[in-house]
């Protein structure tokens, strides 16, 4: 391969894990209280969306080698 495969899928990878990261502590009121940021009632289920990208993106670079 021409190693383009890691270049697309690792910089979407690392954002939706920090973006997940993020949109748990948004859904956990004490985390939200501690860290000083907005509390958003029921976006749990961005946490498991971007879990699934991070997910789908490092299968695709396992099988893609």
């Amino acid at each position: 391969t021409d190693g383009l495969d890691g270049l697309a899928i690792m910089p979407i990878a690392m954002v939706a894990g920090a973006l997940g990261i993020f949109a748990y502590a948004c859904s956990n009121g004490v985390y939200a209280h501690y860290l000083a940021i907005p509390f958003v009632a029921n976006s749990e289920e961005l946490t498991i969306f971007c879990a699934s990208i991070v997910g789908g993106g490092l299968g695709f670079l396992w099988y893609n080698t």
